[in-house]
């Protein structure tokens, strides 16, 4: 943390500023907000009089109660993952095999993740069968939402029951020359009968997010993805809570199970 004073104005007349406040990837993406808003309560409480060392020592207090509580998040989300690792374990084994493979391709060859390696989805022949022309009805593309300069666009289908299904809505959503150009252009998770998982495409943490998000609120049936087209400002720990919010607004607007307007 680097503290920048000005002699001709401080305490008298002007706080000091905090020109460099780096904190830990797992604190609360709002902690630096709250960091700034002590310094100034304490600047108004002290009417003029110095308050360095006394801001120093409640950030110390603040960092320390902060850094318990991101490992006790780590912790609890260590255990669910194990949880949830033996969950999707044990829904695997009624998967059949062509359901293996298929998601062994999604998952295991970069050209059906990644649009750079992909080719023309238009002439893909899976995009032409009945399956196809069925998930179409399902899927929707919402609004792009903006935030800090980056754009994010929810993608859904929802009553999905094969893995086909997730590898017929990666393949829709390249469709969209605008997707083609973006940074991550398929976060995505989904939860079928006899499977569920995710892959961040290049933004670690943002895929298993969304899985979470599904697995909370006890969602079935359904696929999301995110795109997100980098903006230049970089969002730190409050990209996952866009990203989160923006599939969460989309699966409510669909109905998807777990999502439902009550």
């Amino acid at each position: 943390m680097i503290l920048t004073f000005d002699g001709n104005s401080y305490p008298s007349r002007k706080a000091f500023s905090i020109d460099v406040l780096k904190t830990p990837d797992n604190f609360s993406w709002d902690f630096e907000k709250m960091v700034t808003e002590m310094k100034d309560d304490l600047y108004l409480s002290k009417k003029g009089e110095v308050f360095a060392f006394d801001f120093i020592q409640k950030y110390e207090e603040m960092f320390a109660r902060e850094d318990a509580l991101a490992k006790k998040r780590e912790a609890k989300e260590k255990e669910e993952n194990e949880r949830y690792a033996r969950e999707r374990r044990e829904k695997q084994k009624n998967m059949s095999e062509e359901e293996r493979k298929t998601k062994e391709a999604i998952f295991n060859n970069d050209h059906l993740v990644s649009w750079k390696h992909e080719g023309d989805p238009n002439v893909t022949p899976l995009l032409e069968t009945e399956l196809a022309d069925d998930v179409r009805k399902r899927f929707k593309s919402h609004e792009i939402v903006c935030y800090e300069k980056c754009r994010f666009q929810a993608h859904t289908v929802t009553n999905v029951q094969t893995i086909k299904e997730i590898k017929i809505a990666l393949k829709l959503i390249l469709l969209d020359k605008k997707v083609q150009t973006a940074t991550h252009p398929r976060m995505f998770a989904y939860r079928i009968p006899n499977d569920d998982d995710f892959n961040d495409d290049g933004e670690t943490g943002a895929g298993k997010n969304l899985a979470n998000v599904l697995r909370l609120r006890g969602s079935e049936c359904v696929f999301v993805c995110v795109t997100r087209w980098f903006g230049g400002s970089h969002l730190g720990p409050q990209r996952f809570k866009v990203i989160n919010s923006c599939a969460s607004e989309a699966l409510e607007k669909v109905g998807a199970i777990g999502f439902q307007k009550k």
